[in-house]
């Protein structure tokens, strides 16, 4: 992979002023099922604001850019992504992060801190002009190695990871599971705000651990419940809803699409932290 790092970004970091945005486009490639081989090679944003960092799916990116050109949005011009639906933000200089997930018509909210317990290494290489430095840590069930880079000053990084001495550049765990890498990057003089997100997180309902379980266990029994609870109407052959994943519900197929949901919900449960691994129940 050929990384693209702005050489301008690089030279201006540290003139970091009170009304800007340096974003991070990060090449994601991950097992939804640890089981099986399959890598599934996806896009995600870090953006990082003078009080705040959220890490995206790069589809919110795209939508809000249309949104804000009043342009046409559909199927063709949007990624097709559950994770458009899941992003991250903490507090800069805070270790809670917080977590919103879209289950039905609901965005959930969950609150924890974190931190990763970082062993620096004497392993340098270069990324383009910049040069990396190797650290290691153990956490939530898996052994990560990443490279960061001093020049850049921020001590965060895709995901959760965070607390080291300059950004993460490249991170994956030792099982192949999981691999970010940095490939591209620019420092936009405003601030920057993605409407979906901002909506979101006005909107969301804030639960804890016990609660996230079993809501999750709920949402498996019945992934279209929302179409039965009032929210969402299919009462004629021409409606019809598309889920998160793309996949198109209609008055006849219902049935088979919760079949189908549960097999997936079931199948692609391998978390980047395996604490939060859940025992789903047999299917209906």
């Amino acid at each position: 992979m050929q990384y693209v790092l702005s050489l301008f970004l690089m030279a201006t970091l540290y003139t970091t002023t009170l009304s800007q945005t340096h974003r991070f486009l990060y090449e994601v490639h991950y097992k939804k099922d640890s089981t099986q081989e399959n890598i599934t090679k996806d896009h995600f944003v870090l953006d990082i604001n003078p009080s705040s960092i959220v890490y995206y799916h790069r589809g919110l990116l795209v939508q809000d850019s249309l949104l804000k050109s009043n342009a046409v949005i559909s199927s063709k011009t949007l990624p097709t992504s559950e994770e458009m639906f899941r992003f991250i933000q903490h507090d800069a200089g805070k270790r809670t992060f917080d977590s919103y997930e879209l289950l039905g018509m609901d965005m959930i909210k969950l609150s924890g801190e974190t931190e990763q317990k970082w062993i620096l290494h004497n392993d340098k290489k270069k990324l383009q002009e910049t040069q990396l430095q190797k650290a290691t840590t153990s956490w939530k069930g898996r052994n990560w190695i990443a490279w960061f880079a001093f020049e850049i000053p921020f001590p965060e990084g895709p995901y959760k990871f965070h607390g080291l001495p300059g950004l993460i550049t490249e991170i994956e765990d030792d099982r192949g599971n999981f691999s970010f890498k940095l490939i591209k990057s620019e420092k936009i003089d405003q601030v920057q705000e993605i409407q979906a997100i901002s909506f979101w997180m006005g909107h969301a309902i804030m639960i804890d651990w016990e609660k996230y379980i079993k809501i999750k266990k709920t949402f498996y029994q019945d992934p279209l419940s929302f179409l039965s609870n009032g929210k969402v109407n299919l009462t004629n052959e021409k409606e019809k809803m598309v889920l998160t994943d793309g996949t198109v519900v209609d008055k006849n197929n219902k049935r088979q699409v919760i079949k189908d949901q549960q097999q997936k919900i079931k199948k692609f449960n391998n978390p980047i932290e395996l604490d939060q691994v859940i025992n789903y129940p047999p299917g209906k």
